[in-house]
C-alpha cells in the first residue's frame, strides 16, 4: 500500500540555503555537492524533508530561471531517498499552478504555497488560490503562512 503524502513529511524540514559565485550567479553546482553530502549524513525518507527554492530560503529573491534551475537540481539530487518540497510564491493562481506543474514534472513531492499577499486576501481568495493548485496539479501542498509579508494587519490562517 502506497504511504499517505502527508505521512511522508516526517522529521526535520531543511530548508537548502542557495550556493552562489563571487558575482552572485548559483553555484548548482557546490549545492548539489553539498545537498548529497546531507542526504547521505542521514536526511532522507522517514527522518526528514528537504526544502527547495522556498520560505526561510531565497525563493521568494530568484528568478523564475533560477528557482526553476535549483528546484530541478534540487528533485534530481534528492529523488528516490528523501521528500522535497519546493517554494511557490506567486501572486497569480495560474503561475503558482504552473510552478507547481513544473515542481511534479521534475519529481517533487510538495510545494509550499503561500496565500497571494499583495493585498491582504479573503479567506475564500486564499481558498480558492491553493484550489487551484490542488485540481491541477498532482502534488502535496504545504500551506506557509506569511503574514509579515502583506500590508497591516496581514493575513493569517483563521479557519
Amino acid at each position: 500500500m502506497p504511504t499517505a503524502r502527508k505521512d511522508r513529511l516526517a522529521g526535520p524540514v531543511m530548508a537548502i540555503r542557495t550556493f552562489t559565485n563571487d558575482d552572485g550567479t548559483m553555484d548548482l553546482d557546490k549545492q548539489a555537492f553539498a545537498l548529497d553530502w546531507v542526504v547521505n549524513q542521514g536526511i532522507q525518507e522517514g527522518s526528514g524533508v528537504i526544502m527547495l527554492a522556498a520560505g526561510g530560503s531565497e525563493g521568494y529573491f530568484m528568478s523564475d530561471a533560477e528557482w526553476e534551475a535549483q528546484v530541478k537540481m534540487g528533485a534530481d539530487v534528492c529523488k528516490g531517498r528523501v521528500p522535497t518540497v519546493a517554494g511557490v510564491f506567486e501572486l497569480s493562481a495560474r503561475e503558482a499552478v504552473k510552478k507547481a506543474q513544473f515542481a511534479a514534472d521534475v519529481g517533487c513531492d510538495f510545494v509550499q504555497v503561500a496565500p497571494p499577499h499583495y493585498m491582504v486576501p479573503t479567506n475564500d481568495e486564499v481558498f480558492q488560490h491553493f484550489k487551484a493548485i490542488n485540481d491541477s496539479v498532482d502534488i502535496g501542498i504545504m500551506a506557509y503562512n506569511t503574514p509579515w509579508a502583506m500590508p497591516a494587519p496581514g493575513y493569517d490562517f483563521n479557519e
